[in-house]
């Protein structure tokens, strides 16, 4: 995949949503769906360790 691409799919991601994950069915429609980069198991799985806290 095409750094540029990527970087306009998440652009796009991030302008449409509103807060946290409110981007999320975007980038799976993009990265899963149609250009075949991730599963539906990797895309879950980051952002279940994106969610996560780093700081208490």
């Amino acid at each position: 995949m095409n750094i540029v691409l990527l970087y306009l799919i998440l652009l796009k991601a991030t302008c449409t949503a509103f807060a946290g994950l409110a981007s999320l069915p975007v980038v799976q429609d993009s990265l899963v769906a149609h250009h075949h980069v991730l599963t539906d198991k990797q895309l879950n799985e980051a952002s279940a360790i994106g969610a996560v806290p780093l700081f208490h």
